[in-house]
């Protein structure tokens, strides 16, 4: 039986919905690029396409950022911020 109340309830049906709209409004009205991939984490994508792509040249303007470490990932380094 499920044991979230009524708020959470709405609430979790509520934010795939959301999300999905942000995403639109992201792909459509900016130069950024949406990776989405159902059930995978964004590392393991970024992972991924850095596996798949082991020939191609990565520009060294790339940067990941974890936030709940607040750790900055460059081609020139770590950084904790």
């Amino acid at each position: 039986m499920d044991k979230r109340t009524p708020k959470e309830i709405k609430h979790d049906d509520m934010m795939p919905k959301v999300l999905n709209k942000f995403i639109e409004f992201v792909d459509q009205y900016t130069n950024v690029t949406i990776f989405k991939c159902q059930g995978s984490e964004a590392d393991n994508m970024f992972a991924l396409f850095c596996y798949l792509h082991t020939k191609d040249k990565i520009n060294n303007n790339i940067y990941l950022y974890n936030g709940r470490n607040h750790c900055l990932i460059s081609f020139d380094g770590v950084y904790m911020i």
